[in-house]
């Protein structure tokens, strides 16, 4: 027997970070409103609309953020992640409009630290050195 789908588990908004979890509730508070989570096919929750978003975020939580752009209709229009606790993402939906998105002045995301990726080309630019 399959377990029963609801599309929103308390347990999966319970499961995020302090910075996603601020920017779901802002999300919530500027009007918008969580349409899906889920944790198997990645670890995410949905947004119903693409905005409103990171209405009131302050700047703190915002460094810690990164944006990936996903522009797929069959899938949602970008993610948002949190740098320093990967796992989980907040999608926003790809709706009519959703490509006029305005920024959300995110770094773009990058899988791992860049900083780590330019220390690892250095040694090995350094190894080929001697």
């Amino acid at each position: 027997m399959s377990e029963e789908y609801v599309p929103i588990r308390q347990e999966h908004l319970d499961a995020l970070c302090p910075e996603l979890s601020l920017v779901v509730a802002d999300a919530i508070a500027a009007g918008n409103r969580v349409s899906e989570t889920w944790d198997s096919f990645g670890h995410g929750v949905l947004l119903r609309h693409p905005r409103p978003v990171l209405v009131n975020v302050p700047p703190q939580t915002r460094s810690a953020l990164t944006y990936r752009a996903i522009d797929d209709p069959h899938y949602w229009l970008g993610e948002i992640w949190c740098s320093l606790h990967p796992g989980w993402f907040v999608a926003l939906p790809f709706t009519a409009g959703a490509r006029d998105l305005p920024s959300l002045r995110l770094p773009d995301f990058r899988w791992g630290p860049p900083t780590s990726r330019r220390r690892l080309l250095r040694a090995v630019l350094r190894l080929g050195r001697r």
